[in-house]
């Protein structure tokens, strides 16, 4: 009876180094990221409830030494300044506080449940639909059209949906480029002139190429790069294609 209990809890041991093993290995396989691509992943997850108390706690530390615990709410991107929004954890009747915090500053994340931010690691792209490709995609030539005050179709049919939403937030970023391209005298002639269709591909490395007027954007498909950094490469790529 003693050896059939020690075989038992022997198997029991097994059992548990190995479910142990398992979840360190999904830790090393799926947490693994960029502070970068969290802070965008979070930022979904944020987009897409509308219970802000039910959203993955984790705390952020910054160089200076100093610490806060909350969630992510949102991200404000530009080409100076990247800000992230964080919802402090308050305690039972104390006022809710919103930090804004320059996303430069940060050293390190910290998750409070690691197994609520797998399940958002494994599921980091959500699928975009191809009529909402189409919605995006008009609203997108109907900005450009409003800066450059000429139509430039934009061509997204070769993504695949598995890579949809990443091109697309990229996309979505033309506008802004155009716009700060469009600041100088030499920009409003230079654009309109220059450019007739632009076309968004994703492949293995970021290019950006100028032929017979046609614009073509490729984004790399495996880049971890912030969006806003990879939204300063496109500034730059399309500014020296001109």
């Amino acid at each position: 009876m003693i050896r059939s209990a020690l075989l038992q809890i022997h198997k029991l041991l097994l059992m548990l180094k190995s479910n142990y093993n398992s979840v360190i290995h999904s830790f090393q396989k799926d947490l693994l990221k960029n502070i970068s691509t969290w802070l965008e992943l979070l930022e979904e997850v944020a987009k897409n409830t509308t219970d802000t108390s039910g959203l993955p706690k984790l705390e952020v530390s910054l160089r200076s030494g100093k610490t806060f615990c909350g969630s992510v709410l949102g991200l404000k991107r530009s080409v100076d300044e990247n800000l992230l929004m964080l919802s402090e954890e308050a305690e039972p009747q104390a006022r809710q506080k919103l930090h804004l915090i320059q996303c430069e500053e940060i050293s390190a994340l910290s998750f409070i449940d690691p197994n609520v931010f797998l399940a958002i690691a494994s599921n980091q792209q959500p699928v975009v639909s191809e009529l909402e490709v189409k919605r995006k995609i008009k609203t997108i030539e109907d900005e450009i059209e409003q800066i450059v005050s000429a139509r430039i179709p934009v061509s997204f049919d070769t993504v695949t949906e598995a890579y949809r939403s990443r091109a697309l937030q990229l996309t979505e970023t033309l506008p802004s480029i155009f716009s700060t391209l469009m600041s100088d005298g030499t920009g409003k002639e230079l654009i309109p002139e220059s450019i007739s269709s632009i076309g968004i591909q994703v492949g293995k490395t970021a290019e950006t190429h100028l032929n017979n007027k046609h614009l073509l954007c490729v984004f790399a498909k495996d880049s971890e790069v912030f969006l806003s950094k990879q939204k300063e490469a496109l500034f730059h790529s399309i500014q020296k294609a001109l």
